[in-house]
């Protein structure tokens, strides 16, 4: 596969990398005129490319092939997460972008402890980009701003079918035994270090929400979150067969 370079601009017209992307076709892969690269635009959209000239500034290039867009596979999947502390809160979105969520909604519960703000937000979206660039993947995920767990009911992703992480218990069963989609949206939560309390597990199961486990063991967030999209999307992808 070639390698591959985000551009957000016009595919009507010039095409231009600038910035991070050009430099990172320039100065880190060091790619000279007339190497072949792929472009991607987040929207769905890659198309073919040659390099056909370097600037300090940007990289200039030429279509060979006419973008393609392949639409989204549904249902959608959307993580609603209590952000863990440090750096684990951008490797969960590096592998979440990887293996197809749709988006990531942080949120806050009663014992909740890390609170992102816009600025550490923005900043996930370069990793975004470079997760899809490693992936192959086209669509961007996307990042919504931190809400209140109670306002998750609320949102567009709440209107199909909701799924919450749970601790091992007897009564829950393996998560793919007999699970399916019935809607276009699917939501999974999972709360933060501490669990969800009593009285938030009892507002999700009003809404209808399933508890699924996905591991003997007690898991840290961004490995429950991973474990539990990686469950939600190998559903997805076993009814598309």
């Amino acid at each position: 596969m070639a390698d591959r370079f985000f551009y957000a601009g016009d595919w009507n017209g010039d095409v231009i990398l600038t910035g991070t992307e050009a430099h990172h076709l320039s100065r880190v892969l060091r790619k000279q005129s007339g190497d072949q690269v792929e472009l991607f635009d987040g929207q769905g959209a890659a198309a073919q490319a040659i390099v056909e000239s370097i600037s300090k500034r940007d990289v200039s290039l030429d279509l060979i092939t006419q973008p393609e867009t392949k639409p989204r596979p549904v249902p959608l999947i959307t993580l609603a997460v209590a952000p863990p502390k440090g750096d684990r809160f951008r490797w969960l979105v590096e592998k979440a972008t990887e293996i197809g969520v749709h988006q990531i909604i942080p949120i806050q519960t009663e014992r909740s402890v890390v609170d992102p703000g816009e600025k550490k937000l923005e900043k996930l979206h370069q990793t975004m980009i470079s997760a899809c660039k490693q992936s192959g993947r086209n669509h961007l995920m996307e990042i919504q701003h931190v809400q209140k767990i109670e306002s998750l009911k609320e949102s567009e992703a709440a209107k199909g079918e909701i799924f919450f992480g749970c601790t091992p218990t007897p009564q829950v069963e393996s998560p793919l035994q007999g699970m399916t989609f019935n809607a276009a949206m699917v939501l999974g939560i999972i709360g933060p270090e501490g669990g969800l309390t009593d009285k938030e597990l009892e507002m999700l199961r009003s809404w209808g929400a399933k508890p699924v486990c996905v591991a003997p063991h007690i898991l840290r967030i961004e490995t429950a979150a991973i474990a539990l999209a990686s469950v939600l999307i190998a559903t997805r992808m076993s009814e598309s067969v």
